[in-house]
């Protein structure tokens, strides 16, 4: 199968542009409207003129920008999806570009289709942005991770800080490039706080007009659970009444949860087990919140997601972040006139409601009802054991059921 890629950017048109467009308009009205029509044989067959009235006070539209081509070479345009199904393009986007848009399509006798990438440009008073980069491989706990940051400035001192399950739990500054550089690499210990899931948010501080340059991150992390267990069945057959050992490994001082019940209680309804997903899930929801789930494409396919936002401090906001300073936290505003830019008061990048509304009504009362039979006696669970490892017996316990 081959994938094909386009890509086109929109640029500025030049001022030389915006004249040479006006004046071609200029040329094409003033060569179709005019004086009274000239007398033919054909005069009486001619369509009458249409007139159309413009409101001088909103003047006429001129387009400000034009489509380009982004340059790929031969390799990049037509390339074979490998094992894992990613393909990386990699291309040169014009500093003055304002939008980039990545066409893709496969051809037949493969299955036909298609899909269209829109990335807008951020904002930022002084056009200076910054983006980190990671591989493919994923953070995992124990091991260091790099990630590098490319930036439009000369890179000067850089923060760091690692967030996970709303929690700050590293802080680093990164020293300046040499030889007045614009990008630089650095890492970091994964531990087994950072799972399932981390936020990872760098700036730097411009000099010139104090603006905050910022981008992040959401990265999840293998490793978040660091005891192996296994378990199996002394035998795989068995007769009524027969002694079969269920044998469990685990680490030393491990706490093991043993439920085992008919096959028949099982099928009439599922959800009711723990599963790692449900614990994974859980556990990312402290630092998404419960409902709100980008975890789940980034456990699938194990890919960076970068946080959403036009400017500075939407992607603080997008990260979770609260940016309290003095410094140029740059917002774009929306105004009911139209868009302009604006600067966030105070350098603050904080969302404009947390949480949602607290019922405070203590009027509404519900009705409880105490239970009239208590089930105590479940003949379709047939194990249910609670037992610890211990180095005695570690790193295997048998029980015996019958």
């Amino acid at each position: 199968m081959t994938v094909y890629f386009n890509v086109t950017c929109e640029v500025p048109l030049t001022d030389e542009e915006k004249a040479e467009q006006k004046e071609k308009e200029k040329d094409s009205s003033t060569g179709s409207s005019g004086g009274p029509a000239s007398s033919s044989s054909s005069s009486s067959m001619a369509a009458p003129p249409i007139s159309v009235d413009v409101n001088p006070s909103l003047g006429r539209y001129y387009p400000s920008t034009k489509t380009v081509m982004v340059p790929l070479s031969e390799a990049q345009r037509a390339q074979q999806p490998p094992a894992n199904g990613w393909i990386t393009l990699t291309f040169d986007v014009p500093k003055e570009a304002t939008q980039v848009n990545v066409y893709a399509w496969s051809e037949k006798p493969y299955k036909v289709g298609n899909i269209r990438k829109y990335l807008s440009k951020a904002k930022s008073p002084s056009d200076s942005y910054m983006q980190l980069q990671v591989g493919t491989e994923k953070p995992t706990v124990g091991t260091n991770f790099t990630v590098t940051v490319k930036s439009t400035d000369v890179l000067p001192e850089l923060t760091y800080q690692i967030y996970a399950k709303g929690a700050l739990l590293q802080t680093q500054v990164v020293p300046p490039p040499p030889n007045n550089g614009t990008s630089v690499e650095f890492s970091f210990m994964v531990t087994g706080a950072m799972t399932p899931s981390i936020s990872l948010v760098a700036f730097y501080v411009r000099g010139e007009n104090h603006e905050v340059v910022v981008d992040a991150l959401s990265l999840s992390v293998n490793g978040l659970f660091q005891s192996s267990m296994s378990i199996e069945f002394s035998q795989t057959e068995a007769e009524p009444g027969d002694n079969i050992d269920v044998i469990v490994k685990a680490a030393t001082d491990s706490l093991v949860y043993l439920l085992s019940a008919d096959m028949s209680a099982i099928l009439l309804k599922g959800g009711n087990d723990i599963t790692q997903e449900d614990v994974t899930r859980d556990m990312a929801e402290y630092s998404f919140g419960g409902g709100f789930a980008p975890w789940n494409f980034m456990f699938i396919c194990g890919w960076p997601s970068p946080f959403s936002g036009s400017d500075a401090a939407s992607v603080l906001r997008n990260a979770g972040v609260i940016f309290l300073s003095d410094v140029l936290v740059y917002a774009e505003q929306y105004g009911s006139s139209g868009r302009f830019p604006s600067i966030a008061d105070g350098g603050v990048a904080v969302p404009e409601s947390v949480g949602g509304a607290v019922d405070q009504s203590t009027n509404n009362k519900i009705d409880t009802y105490a239970a009239e039979v208590v089930r105590k006696f479940f003949p379709e669970v047939w194990l249910w054991e609670i037992s610890y490892i211990t180095p005695e017996y570690a790193p295997l316990f048998v029980v015996q059921i019958r």
